[in-house]
């Protein structure tokens, strides 16, 4: 038996394990502040996911020069999650990062969030999917 595996199916929070070494392309469905470890953090959910992933300030940075500094701003906005290997405290530990989505990596997720509002002040939406775009979103997401 497999300690990781026993106690990974009981978070609900996405870890770099749950990708199993691969990049996965989402759709944002919101961002909620949520108590994870005794501390509020900024959670962003995925359409068609049941795992959030907790944002650090690094993943958190990247989504915000894609799609603005209000998280409200993100719903219906594509990213890649991938996992990498970061040094934190001295040590190399697994870890997930985002990037905007190429069309060309990783698996992708099902589903879009209905479109935003037209606000002329708000940061540029994301792009609406072609049709051979929308192809490559219907695998099913890993987590």
């Amino acid at each position: 038996m497999n300690v990781e595996e026993v106690y990974q199916s009981e978070s609900q929070w996405l870890k770099a394990d749950d990708l199993k070494g691969r990049s996965v392309n989402v759709t944002i469905r919101n961002v909620t502040m949520t108590e994870v470890g005794g501390a509020n953090k900024m959670v962003v959910w995925f359409n068609g996911a049941e795992k959030g992933l907790v944002l650090n300030k690094t993943n958190a940075g990247t989504i915000a020069m894609m799609y603005g500094q209000e998280t409200d701003s993100w719903g219906g906005g594509q990213i890649e999650i991938y996992p990498t290997m970061v040094d934190f405290q001295g040590k190399m530990v697994p870890a997930l990062r985002v990037k905007p989505v190429s069309r060309n990596n990783g698996p992708a997720a099902q589903g879009h969030a209905a479109p935003l509002d037209n606000n002329p002040s708000a940061p540029a939406q994301p792009q609406q999917a072609t049709d051979n775009f929308a192809d490559d979103m219907s695998d099913e997401i890993p987590f």
